[in-house]
């Protein structure tokens, strides 16, 4: 077990690089398509004001806080907490969870991390000494990514969680038993704040959707026996099936499943979750 990163300066210079990128990204989106909306209700695109990031490390994952910055400039900050030891390490994973969570919370306020308005969840693992090493398109298309979503929400503000996600039409459209199980029970989770259990199964409900789309599209006997959401979601590319907009959102999508399935301390967000959940309506409305 790796307790503490040998490489953590490089890993806060790399993470500094990446959230610089996903800023970018972020405005340049906003701007290029919901210029009107941010105009109307700014309220809603928090990160188009200038922040203080402040990422709190810690074995095997680390955490990104947004708060308004008072300089008028991006400013990141850094905390560092790592167990001393594998004995400290066991015994705090060995806790009940809510006691966990409890010990978590106390250290945010000792830190001072309280009144943020976002956050977003990373893992590096704990078996290997790791490098900061992320896919140069990640925070291009999270940063994308996240614009679409705060705008979803400014759409869905003021409406239940039924017709936030339109349940029942996109259950009607699909029409097929598993994905409305899997779609539902993500809901479902979602609705009792389980946003950890709601991301990984509305991953799963998006990966049946997506299956259901090639069989449509192509047959049956053409889906491969081993197959992955990015597999089925190339194969819809190539054929033309879905654009370049559209297939980059499933790639955000599915770099997000892969971070909440590694995560050690169930610390995820109800951003992450509504992700997941608002991009299967978006394919969906897309492919059928």
């Amino acid at each position: 077990m790796i307790l503490m990163i040998n490489h953590i300066d490089e890993y806060i210079k790399s993470y500094k690089e990446y959230y610089d990128i996903f800023l970018d990204n972020y405005r340049k989106r906003v701007m290029q398509y919901y210029t009107e909306e941010y105009k109307q209700h700014p309220e809603n695109f928090r990160l188009m004001n200038k922040v203080r990031i402040t990422t709190l490390f810690r074995t095997g994952e680390f955490f990104a806080y947004f708060f308004e910055s008072k300089s008028g400039q991006d400013e990141y900050i850094t905390i560092k907490s790592f167990f001393k030891d594998e004995e400290e390490a066991k015994s705090y994973l060995d806790l009940p969870k809510h006691i966990q969570k409890d010990q978590f919370n106390k250290l945010l306020i000792d830190n001072e991390i309280i009144d943020y308005f976002d956050y977003e969840t990373h893992w590096y693992g704990m078996d290997d000494d790791p490098h900061p090493d992320w896919d140069e398109d990640v925070p291009v298309i999270r940063g994308k990514g996240k614009a679409d979503s705060d705008y979803d929400k400014k759409i869905a503000s003021s409406k239940t969680i039924a017709n936030i996600f339109n349940v029942e039409e996109l259950v009607s459209t699909v029409n097929d038993e598993d994905f409305q199980y899997e779609y539902e029970e993500a809901l479902r989770a979602y609705q009792e704040g389980l946003f950890l259990a709601s991301s990984v199964t509305a991953a799963v409900a998006l990966e049946t959707l997506l299956k259901i789309a090639f069989v449509k599209t192509f047959s049956i006997d053409d889906l491969p026996k081993i197959y992955y959401i990015l597999t089925l979601a190339d194969k819809l590319k190539e054929s033309g099936k879905i654009d370049e907009r559209l297939h980059h959102r499933i790639k955000s999508v599915n770099e997000l499943r892969r971070g909440v399935a590694h995560s050690k301390s169930g610390h995820v967000s109800k951003w992450d979750a509504e992700q997941v959940i608002g991009s299967i309506k978006v394919i969906a409305d897309s492919l059928f």
